[in-house]
């Protein structure tokens, strides 16, 4: 029915007494507190507001909701400040699997620590091997690898686009050819990952 945020600008605007002040108050934009405004009025179908010479004020209907609305924001403001503690309390190692040519680039990355801090408390283990751990099983937490996850318990994420590539040297196009298609490469001399890399 409505967005917290457009209730967080009607009580700025109650409290400011103008969309300005609000605006000020909340580090947005004038025209976005009025937009806000406009917006909820539209959604709950009623005028909250009402617009006087000398600013805004709360229509009697917006008088009828306002103590109902400062314990929403009351509530909200706990809860938040409850998720960040817990956020803060975890602590534990968190066991990383991926291939060791990776790790550099998550090292470059700064994602390690972005993620330390945010969690303070979590230490990550890097386990680096070309063998897929078992997630489920516990042999890791998290694992970075090429392709869909092959376990449906198991949940995966694009994180970035992994390019392959094949590549010979001249004296070998030139005395065996080049391969057209990937079809073709069952007939050349290959070295390449095992099946395990699959």
């Amino acid at each position: 029915m409505f967005d917290w945020n457009d209730l967080r600008h009607l009580i700025a605007v109650s409290r400011a007494g103008s969309t300005l002040a609000a605006a000020r108050a909340l580090g947005v934009n004038q025209s976005t507190v009025h937009r806000r405004l406009v917006e909820l009025e539209r959604r709950i179908g009623l005028g909250l507001v009402k617009r006087r010479p000398s600013g805004y004020r709360l229509s009697e209907l917006g008088e009828a909701l306002i103590d109902d609305l400062l314990a929403v924001e009351t509530a909200v403001g706990d809860l938040e400040r409850k998720i960040r503690s817990l956020k803060l309390d975890l602590a534990g190692t968190i066991r990383l699997t991926c291939p060791e040519p990776i790790v550099p680039r998550i090292a470059a990355s700064g994602l390690l620590d972005r993620f330390h801090e945010r969690y303070p408390g979590l230490l990550v283990e890097l386990v680096t091997s070309d063998r897929y751990l078992n997630l489920a099983e516990g042999e890791a937490d998290i694992a970075f690898r090429s392709g869909e996850p092959v376990d449906d318990r198991l949940v995966g994420r694009k994180v970035c686009d992994s390019v392959w590539a094949v590549y010979a040297s001249r004296s070998y196009v030139q005395k065996h050819g080049r391969p057209r298609d990937i079809a073709d490469l069952a007939t050349h001399a290959l070295i390449g990952f095992d099946g395990i890399m699959q």
